[in-house]
């Protein structure tokens, strides 16, 4: 975690983390000097839940172009299973 000096750069007082926020898909977090009020924004990169929707996005995409270059299942035409089932009726009819 990346947090400023544990002093104010304004006053040199005590800061403390007052908000943390992902909702741009980057964690900002704010800490607020107590002393003069002075508030020192930090950037901590990607958020990891940004991470995580971009990793399952791509694997989702990935998933996606193994589908549609997948050959379509070959289906036997329906005229073959009617010759097979009148055969079998055939073949119980003669026992």
């Amino acid at each position: 975690m990346t947090e400023p000096d544990d002093s104010c750069p304004k006053c040199g007082g005590e800061l403390h983390q007052t908000d943390k926020n992902t909702f741009t898909g980057q964690v900002w977090r704010e800490y607020t000097c107590r002393s003069c009020g002075h508030i020192v924004d930090i950037n901590e990169g990607v958020a990891l839940w940004q991470i995580l929707h971009d990793d399952a996005e791509e694997a989702r995409q990935k998933n996606q172009k193994k589908e549609d270059q997948a050959p379509a299942p070959v289906r036997e035409p329906a005229t073959k299973h009617f010759a097979l089932f009148v055969q079998g009726l055939l073949i119980w009819a003669l026992f």
